[in-house]
């Protein structure tokens, strides 16, 4: 608790929401019944709310993406950002039935055959991927990394290479080629702000482009429950799009050049170049400070 108190930040986006709470609960239109009311409404009418019954929420809609958006962007936890949003979603609509709400469209969820599929096939590719890990395959091309790059480019490239190897899960990408490479990389002398970039910007990019990549599966599912794709086909109809992702295609080239030298380091990556030419360290000189307080916070919880 101490240390929740000592973050600003967090104190800060606890704040507005408390704020918005408030806001919506004096301000903002909600259903006409109740939960459990609104529930039998919506089985006994095979899913359409009658016109009467209908609510319209108009710009208030608004208020949950930009919600949502704010307090990732002061806490930098995006976990508890999509739980808050959601549950300001359900008290926007069922006000003092917001718990029995949340806690039954929670469950609907979870019970969906299309959501349970998704889960079971997100097991199924992370036990491959525990399997390829454990079975020292990174460990493997990085050791064979080791021996091949002759300078720092050539390193950069290998890294950019791994990544969108193994970017079906982007997690697995950054974690196994931040492991592998960043040790090759230090010994080029190369800024950890660099090798960051080069991960961050290789490591989620191809995973949105890849047919078997956890978000194409992702996506594919919402496109197949929500019926803008049938049963089985949400992968093709998902591949019809990538071809307009301009976003990580333009980031995956952009972190080619950068690796290449094409294009020069930019913005804090120059600056921690020059950091390192000057005889700095690798590392950010505050990270040593940073990484011990968070260990002593972990220790205190």
């Amino acid at each position: 608790m101490e240390s929740f108190f000592k973050d600003k930040q967090r104190l800060t986006a606890y704040a507005m929401m408390l704020v918005i709470f408030i806001v919506v609960a004096l301000f903002a239109p909600s259903e006409k019944v109740g939960y459990s009311a609104y529930s039998h409404l919506l089985d006994s009418s095979k899913g359409t709310i009658p016109k009467d019954m209908m609510v319209h929420y108009g710009a208030w809609t608004l208020l949950i993406p930009v919600v949502m958006f704010s307090f990732v962007l002061l806490t930098k936890s995006f976990l508890e950002a999509f739980i808050w949003s959601a549950f300001l979603s359900v008290f926007m609509r069922f006000r003092l039935d917001t718990i029995p709400a949340f806690t039954e469209e929670q469950i609907k969820v979870l019970l969906d055959y299309d959501n349970a599929r998704m889960i079971l096939l997100y097991f199924c590719i992370g036990s491959v991927l525990v399997a390829v890990s454990k079975g020292g395959g990174a460990k493997a091309f990085a050791d064979w990394a080791k021996r091949k790059a002759k300078n720092s480019k050539v390193s950069l490239v290998i890294m950019w290479i791994m990544n969108v190897v193994l970017s079906i899960d982007d997690e697995l990408s950054a974690f196994t080629t931040g492991t592998a490479i960043t040790p090759l990389t230090d010994s080029y002398r190369i800024p950890r702000e660099k090798s960051a970039f080069m991960i961050r910007a290789t490591a989620v990019a191809p995973a949105t482009l890849w047919p078997l990549g956890a978000w194409t599966v992702f996506i594919a599912t919402l496109l197949e429950s929500s019926g803008f794709a049938s049963s089985g086909q949400g992968v093709t109809e998902y591949m019809k799009i990538v071809p307009f992702l301009f976003f990580p295609i333009i980031l995956l080239i952009i972190a080619l050049l950068v690796a290449l030298g094409i294009i020069s380091d930019f913005g804090k990556m120059r600056r921690a170049v020059e950091r390192v030419k000057n005889g700095g360290p690798i590392a950010p000189i505050d990270s040593g400070k940073k990484w011990v307080m968070m260990q002593k916070l972990i220790l205190k919880t």
